[in-house]
């Protein structure tokens, strides 16, 4: 009995790809001899991550679209050249090689664990010390800017009779990194003598670091490759 049809399906979302395939049945085992590839397409916009989120898995779904093996078949999977993704640095497989589609299912999983860098607009400071400074200037200053990786975020700063600052974002501006710090010198809070106010990034709204990240995936049985890449449109897209 043979099962002429092999599909793969990306659970995040979910996307069907047709590609050939074959489970034969013979006297020993059962014979794996796919896949094509598989395509890895856009996340939602409600999936954007924040500085919380540092981490992501992919699960790759081999499905038998017509019935079941009739006894288990093992698919041994690794990296294969040509991938720029350095394992531990920017992903890990969360399921280890071979996978099994056991007798009487219809379905295996490869997960794989992505490193995730958020880049985007910022949405809340977090203080990095005191924000009190009896020499502090009290006033209102709008629209001051403080570095970063990024480019185009602005605060407004009110500074009470205490010396007291309180930071609110004017625009979170597009480009900047969790791990960004920012000072606001002095001399743009009026000048008084106080130390520069320094704050970093608490959280962002924005998708994933700019640098493109490539892994491709080799199993036996094929000479074909499934690729995922990870870039700074949040676009999985097969090779």
């Amino acid at each position: 009995m043979k099962f002429k049809k092999l599909a793969y399906i990306l659970l995040f979302p979910a996307l069907l790809v047709g590609c050939d395939s074959l489970f034969d049945k013979g006297d020993v085992e059962n014979t794996y001899d796919g896949p094509d590839q598989v395509g890895f397409f856009p996340l939602q916009d409600s999936n954007n991550l924040g500085c919380n989120v540092t981490s992501t898995t992919i699960q790759v779904q081999l499905i038998s679209s017509d019935g079941t093996a009739s006894s288990d078949v093992s698919v041994n999977f690794s990296a294969a050249g040509g991938s720029t993704a350095s394992a531990g640095t920017d992903y890990s497989f969360g399921t280890t090689s071979p996978v099994t589609i056991s007798a009487g299912e219809t379905t295996a999983d490869i997960d794989i664990d992505f490193v995730v860098t958020t880049v985007g607009s910022i949405t809340q400071p977090s203080y990095d010390g005191t924000t009190t400074d009896t020499l502090r200037t009290a006033g209102t200053y709008s629209g001051v800017t403080a570095g970063g990786s990024g480019t185009g975020a602005t605060f407004d700063v009110v500074v009470d009779t205490t010396g007291a600052a309180a930071v609110t974002i004017a625009s979170g501006g597009t480009g900047y990194a969790c791990t960004d710090s920012f000072t606001i010198t002095d001399a743009n809070l009026g000048g008084g003598g106080a130390p520069d106010l320094t704050f970093d990034v608490a959280d962002l709204t924005g998708s994933f670091a700019a640098s493109e990240v490539l892994l491709l995936l080799q199993l036996d049985g094929s000479s074909a490759t499934v690729a995922a890449n990870l870039d700074s449109t949040n676009v999985f897209m097969a090779q």
